[in-house]
């Protein structure tokens, strides 16, 4: 009896420590105080390391109940190792959680804006300014033109305000640039020009700033790839997230970037409830 006693506490003991539901409640009640001192629990990589290091602390310590208090303890006990975040880091992804495909629509438009008086789109600024932003077109569609009025609306009233690339020289009207290419008694090429001459060329160099337009077949099948690669915390939430699928309108055909954004949003509200 001593020896299948002694075997089943060895088996016991290789086994991950199981959670119940009122435990789980717990370390979500842990995670939402956690949140509010800026412990990453929003980012994929800082939710998993940090999970995984609390997960440790409990797997060490079984004879512990899991309990808010003890979550803190869990933490306490290994807390440089914990990621964290910045306070604007902090402002923007609880913002962002409200709405994930919005703030995601943001994050792109952003990073692919044009110039002149482009906004900071990278670093400590460009969280800032995605705050400012999201804050701003609550309750609205991101396009580029509500964009541009939230921006005018951010920059119009007293507050903080958003952050731009600096213009690395500015041109003084007075000033005249010279073409060198131009010797002393050379004539003026363009004398002959025609108003149809000029529009063709204006055309042409406005469609060299016009983006590409990306291909919709390799955009949807990025989007597969991704959306298929999602996963939760669990065998079944994963199983759950490789279930939703969004059909184009009037077909039967899967739209996978409006399927990448719904399993998106469904991984993240699983990030949310629990760690």
């Amino acid at each position: 009896m001593g020896t299948t006693s002694q075997l089943h506490r060895e088996i016991f003991a290789n086994q991950p420590r199981p959670y119940s539901q009122a435990e789980e409640k717990q370390f979500a009640q842990a995670k939402q105080e956690l949140l509010k001192n800026r412990w990453d629990f929003y980012t994929v990589e800082g939710d998993e390391h940090n999970r995984k290091l609390i997960d440790l602390f409990f797997q060490a310590n079984r004879q512990l109940p899991v309990t808010v208090e003890n979550v803190f303890k869990a933490v306490a006990a290994r807390q440089s190792e914990f990621k964290s975040l910045t306070p604007a880091q902090a402002e923007y992804f609880k913002i962002a959680s409200e709405d994930i495909a919005k703030a995601t629509e943001l994050e792109d438009w952003l990073a692919n804006q044009g110039q002149p008086a482009a906004l900071v789109n990278s670093g400590e600024k460009a969280f800032e300014n995605m705050s400012l932003l999201l804050a701003e077109l609550r309750g609205r569609w991101v396009t580029p033109e509500t964009i541009r009025q939230a921006e005018g609306r951010i920059n119009f009233k007293p507050g903080r305000k958003l952050h731009y690339v600096p213009l690395s020289r500015r041109v003084d009207a007075r000033q005249h640039t010279v073409d060198e290419s131009q010797k002393p008694g050379q004539f003026i090429m363009d004398a002959n020009k025609t108003k149809l001459d000029y529009s063709r060329e204006r055309e042409q160099a406005l469609a060299k700033k016009r983006p590409t337009q990306p291909d919709p077949a390799a955009v949807s099948s990025a989007a597969q790839r991704e959306a298929e690669a999602i996963s939760g915390n669990t065998h079944s939430q994963t199983d759950q997230l490789q279930r939703v699928f969004v059909t184009t309108p009037g077909t039967s055909d899967i739209d996978w970037p409006a399927t990448l954004n719904a399993r998106r949003q469904m991984q993240s509200r699983f990030n949310y409830r629990g760690i």
